[in-house]
């Protein structure tokens, strides 16, 4: 027993601690050939120090988690680990081919019980544009996902789940939300056939009434009245006036007035000179 309690002092300063100390355990004031205090100071005496100190033996310590002892389990199962993958060197390439992100918590406390009501919580974020939808799927998507949930900025959906008392099920439950929106995204109904430019979340310059009187513009002007004209000639059809540059910034630029309602300098002045 005497020589459990002093060993720490027949320990050599060059011994390898990994066999001291191999796994996690609870603090033994004999082993540890360190001179730690902790608990509260009576007045002006000291700390307790580390024998008998019921403050030392209760909470948890990673003295088996030395540097030397990480890197020598790193070498040992460094055999059975395989290369890093190419092309996910950044971060881009990671979100491009991995674009959906799961973030949860775990709280450590000192407590009878280790359940964490918040634990369950699941929180999933991607950005739309990796489900590459087509823009009558991507309306459909954001009127059943809801506002509150999209993130116009940056193009991020962000999903937080803690309906189910697990966490494994409120990461399920999400998968499958995020497959049920999907798949009613893409299907089409018969009564969709009924929306009106009216319906529309957003103003779309793409066959409007602002794209066609520009049309006529083109069409009724003299080939000498405007710049545009004078280089390209005047387009016989929507098709060809939509492949002018100039009139692909101003339908950018048009949109932006109605559905930001803020223009650039640059869209300003360009709807100016139109």
């Amino acid at each position: 027993c005497c020589f459990t309690f002093n060993r720490y002092t027949r320990m050599p300063i060059d011994q390898d601690w990994g066999n001291v100390w191999p796994t996690a355990r609870t603090y033994h004031p004999g082993t540890v050939p360190l001179p730690i205090r902790m608990g509260f100071r009576r007045k002006r005496h000291p700390q307790p120090d580390r024998f008998a100190n019921l403050e030392l033996m209760k909470i948890p310590n990673f003295l088996h988690l030395t540097p030397p002892v990480i890197k020598r389990q790193c070498e040992a199962i460094k055999k059975f680990c395989t290369d890093w993958p190419e092309g996910l060197e950044t971060e881009e390439e990671m979100r491009k081919h991995f674009p959906l992100k799961v973030e949860s918590s775990n709280y450590v406390y000192s407590s009878p019980s280790i359940r964490e009501p918040r634990s369950r919580i699941i929180t999933l974020s991607f950005s739309l544009a990796s489900l590459k939808l087509t823009k009558r799927s991507k309306d459909k998507f954001l009127r059943l996902l809801g506002p509150e949930r999209y993130d116009r900025d940056t193009d991020t959906v962000t999903i937080v789940i803690e309906r189910c008392p697990i966490r494994q099920q409120n990461y399920d439950y999400g998968v499958y939300l995020m497959v049920v929106l999907y798949v009613e995204a893409c299907k089409r109904e018969p009564w969709e056939t009924e929306k009106t430019r009216d319906d529309h979340e957003e103003y779309i310059w793409e066959d409007s009434p602002s794209q066609h009187f520009l049309f006529e513009t083109f069409r009724r002007s003299p080939p000498d009245s405007l710049p545009v004209l004078n280089s390209l000639g005047t387009p016989e059809t929507i098709e060809q006036m939509k492949a002018i540059p100039e009139v692909q910034e101003y339908g950018k630029a048009v949109e932006a007035l109605h559905n930001e309602g803020k223009l650039t300098i640059h869209q300003r002045l360009l709807i100016e000179i139109r």
